[in-house]
């Protein structure tokens, strides 16, 4: 499994001390879609991922939570777009990369799975999903493409 970050967990924890979730847009290449998922607890479509736990290094934190939440392992992530929607409760959002849409084998924590672009995000989208997307669109989807073409 590739990895883009070579920071130890505690060299990371202390040049990013405020990041407490980490979240995964997940762009199937041959098809130009990205993975949502409805969350249990609020019904919200949202991505895969959550809490960083204590010691743990964020980008770890998404191959931990896309394996039980989506069993899904990304063969690499990439940085995408940081977030506070709250003081001192940063967000990061990684990108990965599949070559094709496959059915997610979701956990508990999700009601269902839908593929679809960002145009088309499911209704109800969960907090700052709506304001984050309108204002990146064109560059997680260049993004987007620029990973899939390493593929």
């Amino acid at each position: 499994m590739l990895r883009t970050f070579p920071m130890t967990k505690v060299e990371f924890s202390k040049t990013h001390p405020n990041i407490k979730r980490a979240f995964l847009l997940l762009y199937a290449a041959s098809n130009g879609v990205f993975l949502t998922i409805q969350r249990a607890d609020d019904k919200t479509w949202g991505l895969p991922g959550g809490k960083v736990e204590q010691g743990e290094a964020p980008e770890d934190a998404i191959y931990r939570t896309a394996k039980q939440q989506i069993d899904f392992e990304p063969e690499f992530i990439e940085e995408l777009y940081k977030f506070e929607p709250v003081k001192d409760v940063g967000c990061v959002i990684y990108m990965a990369v599949t070559p094709n849409i496959f059915r997610p084998k979701i956990n508990e924590e999700s009601l269902s799975q839908k593929w679809c672009s960002l145009a088309k995000w499911p209704q109800p989208a969960h907090p700052e999903m709506h304001r984050i997307i309108d204002e990146n669109r064109t560059g997680f989807n260049d993004h987007a493409k620029q990973m899939a073409a390493r593929l």
